[in-house]
């Protein structure tokens, strides 16, 4: 406490009786005028600080006071302060300062006042710093000290980054208020920072759904959702139309990969919110399972303007055709859609982040309806939901999808289970995952649901006899060895008709004709259209294809090499050479039983096999895509990238192109 001249007052511990804080603690410095302050034992320079605190002065409500007693040279009133009339300020002028309040900018400190009652504010002098020593006051000026109720305050002799305040406004907020979590507080400050937004919807706040609804004796469905932008919205179910009766039916809170969301039903369940009609929005994120590939609405509207996926899975968002993206841009998962009539959405199976800019105001008032239309609603999962009234740059569509992703990211917990009930999962990290006679491979054991993989016995109908692998390592990575190109070596697997999703990390030795899965109706015997290969000749040489040849490449989903979306499977080629991780999604069953051969005849099976070696592989019958797909590819990325520990192992040691069996291997960093 600081005894001035004035008076001895000292501050006093007390209990919050009212509002979001009560019973709460605070400090009270009294009264205005009362000359209750305290400070520092020392001078301390300061350039970002945080508030809690209730203020009851009209004007020069000092926070953090200089040094000073009103004589001499600066720094003299340095200091966090209420200006006149109540506006933010920092020492007599607001150059050069920012101002956040509950993580809001304040656009006009001048003007702009700060609101009465406990509230959290920010401030931050990014190209100097600030010299206080008193808690409470301005240089020990009587009318200037007292008249604030203090719950904390934080504060840095540098400037934070914009996430770090973040962290800092979340903690406050959670610990403070509440009403989320510290996670939950964090990101609702970091979206505060791109400006408030119109609505936004969160399934990770239990609190903001309701389930008042009667006969619901199972207390699940929902009545209603609240918006958490502070803009008193809500959802609330809309009446589909069935027949020509109009039926409210109620979705659920569920959760996909772990993560909590809003449940609409199977497609076509008829199963919808609604929201009063909101027309001027330039910018959506959304984060969503969508359950099939036809028309499915995100936000609806009865006017020609709204956001969807088209019946054959493309992006659209306005009333037909003709509209497609024509108001702005489109993106999944922070990759830009930049042809939305032949660029289809990723199939089912995880929740995904959409992002749609507008260049003129769109307008929408149902979540997943097209004006009342049964056989639209429903089909999706909903994790969160934001709109706001301006169009955001690249960059600022960029950072948001980062959020919501690190946000919404499946558990590891789920990531887990998901791979071990894939039916194939092969995993070259250790000399113990496989089966020898001698040095010579003859199975590799599968950790997935099914049998374990072995060597063929012969090619086709001929006596041309497969050639064991080896175990060894390639630039540095461990892996099941298929030798030279054409040396008929090859791993064979139980036959699965209803391939939907593979991932794999591989080493590819040449440019052409490269079969990493290949088919045959039983053993190695005539086999049917469906792989997944590199292109043989011509035009297709090095680029990738799903299924037999031509048309048939691209048609079955997006394909990855290592993050990077290939656009045009014919175009574009993929590196070869070195450990590169791929996965690819369809939308319809794939049908595979070997690693490497092509319905393995006697001339081209041979040419077909060999020229890799394969680190992992994982096989799902069930559609994977969105951020589960990523955090799968990132899982295999993080574990056979050179600089995860495997660099200097290889080649470094045995030279390049030569590899030895290990009896046993270092477990994977």
């Amino acid at each position: 406490p600081g005894v001035t001249t004035y008076t001895a007052t000292k501050p006093q511990v007390i209990e919050i009786a009212d509002g979001a804080l009560a019973g709460k603690k605070a400090v009270s410095f009294g009264t205005v005028g009362t000359a209750c302050d305290m400070k520092f034992a020392a001078v301390q320079v300061i350039k970002t600080a945080f508030f809690v605190v209730d203020l009851d002065q009209a004007q020069y409500a000092f926070l953090l006071g200089g040094p000073k007693d009103g004589v001499g040279t600066a720094p003299r009133n340095y200091g966090f302060h209420r200006g006149t009339g109540g506006s933010y300020r920092y020492n007599k002028t607001i150059t050069d300062v920012q101002y956040w309040n509950d993580g809001i900018a304040v656009s006009a400190p001048s003007t702009d006042l700060i609101p009465t009652g406990y509230q959290l504010i920010t401030w931050d002098w990014p190209s100097n710093s600030a010299q206080v020593l008193h808690m409470g006051s301005d240089r020990e000026i009587s009318g200037r000290i007292g008249g604030k109720r203090l719950c904390e305050v934080v504060a840095f002799s540098r400037n934070l980054t914009e996430d770090e305040r973040c962290a800092v406004e979340g903690y406050l907020k959670a610990k403070w208020y509440g009403t989320m979590s510290q996670e939950t507080a964090t990101f609702a400050m970091r979206v505060n920072k791109f400006g408030k937004p119109q609505v936004h919807f969160d399934a990770s706040e239990a609190s903001s759904f309701h389930y008042e609804v009667e006969g619901d004796e199972t207390g699940t469905k929902v009545s209603k959702w609240d918006d958490l932008s502070g803009n008193d919205n809500y959802f609330f179910p809309y009446a589909a139309k069935s027949g020509n009766v109009s039926e409210i039916r109620y979705g659920t809170r569920g959760e996909v990969a772990g993560k909590p969301v809003f449940d609409s039903g199977a497609a076509s369940s008829g199963i919808d919110l609604a929201i009063m009609r909101i027309t001027n929005t330039r910018t959506v994120f959304m984060v969503a399972e969508i359950e099939r590939s036809g028309s499915v609405f995100l936000l609806g509207d009865g006017s020609e303007y709204r956001f969807h996926r088209g019946s054959n899975g493309e992006w659209m968002y306005s009333n037909d055709n003709v509209y497609y993206a024509k108001y702005g841009k489109l993106w999944q998962n922070g990759k830009r859609i930049v042809a939305p009539l032949t660029e289809f959405m990723e199939p089912q199976g995880g929740l995904t982040v959409y992002a749609v800019t507008a260049t003129a105001n769109l307008q929408w008032n149902k979540l997943g309806q097209d004006r009342a239309i049964n056989n639209r609603n429903g089909g999706k999962r909903v994790a969160e939901l934001i709109t706001f009234s301006r169009e955001f740059t690249e960059a600022e569509c960029a950072a948001m999808t980062e959020l919501l992703k690190k946000k919404w990211r499946p558990t590891d917990a789920y990531v887990d289970s998901l791979i071990a009930a894939a039916p194939v999962h092969v995993d070259a990290s250790s000399a113990d995952n496989f089966n020898y006679t001698g040095d010579a491979i003859t199975g590799w054991k599968n950790t997935g649901t099914g049998a374990d993989l072995v060597k063929p016995t012969r090619l086709a109908t001929t006596s041309v006899i497969c050639q064991p692998g080896s175990y060894g390592f390639t630039n540095g990575v461990p892996a099941f060895i298929m030798g030279a190109e054409g040396s008929n070596i090859d791993m064979f697997f139980t036959r699965l008709t209803n391939i939907r999703a593979v991932f794999w990390a591989m080493d590819i030795q040449r440019d052409s004709h490269v079969f990493f899965l290949g088919d045959g109706t039983s053993e190695l015997q005539s086999g049917s259209t469906y792989h997944f290969h590199r292109g043989y000749s011509g035009a297709t040489v090095g680029c990738y294809a799903a299924s037999n040849y031509g048309a048939d490449g691209y048609r079955n989903g997006p394909i990855y090499c290592d993050d990077a979306l290939v656009h045009d499977t014919f175009s574009e080629r993929p590196p070869y050479g070195g450990t590169h991780v791929f996965d690819i999604s369809s939308y319809q069953n794939l049908t595979a039983c070997s690693l490497s051969a092509d319905r393995t005849s006697n001339t081209s099976g041979v040419y077909r096999n060999g020229g890799r070696a394969l680190s992992e592989l994982i096989i799902f019958t069930s559609a994977v895509s969105g951020l589960t797909r990523e955090a799968i590819r990132k899982r295999i990325e993080a574990k056979w990238t050179r600089s995860c520990g495997w660099a200097g192992v290889g080649d470094a040691e045995w030279g390049t192109g030569k590899y030895r069996v290990f009896d046993a291997d270092a477990a994977v960093p």
